[in-house]
């Protein structure tokens, strides 16, 4: 439980900061009113937990290649 709970922390941490960076890094070449910045991080965000689920498992480890073919192809 507690490991379960760092990891959980660290991988926070983590992706709180990538997203700082990248609504920055946005922001520094977007001078609009509107909220690109946010808008863009969130579906990269989006895009990013979608392909880790697609190549996680539902126990969180990591899947073949040949699975995610065979997941696909049905």
């Amino acid at each position: 439980m507690l490991q379960s709970t760092i990891w959980i922390a660290v991988g926070g941490a983590i992706g709180s900061v990538l997203r700082f960076w990248l609504a920055e890094f946005v922001a520094s070449l977007v001078a609009s009113p509107f909220p690109w910045a946010t808008v863009i991080t969130n579906v990269v965000g989006s895009f990013v937990i979608g392909f880790y689920a697609t190549l996680t498992g539902p126990d969180g480890r990591l899947v073949s290649i040949l699975e995610v073919e065979s997941v696909l192809a049905n």
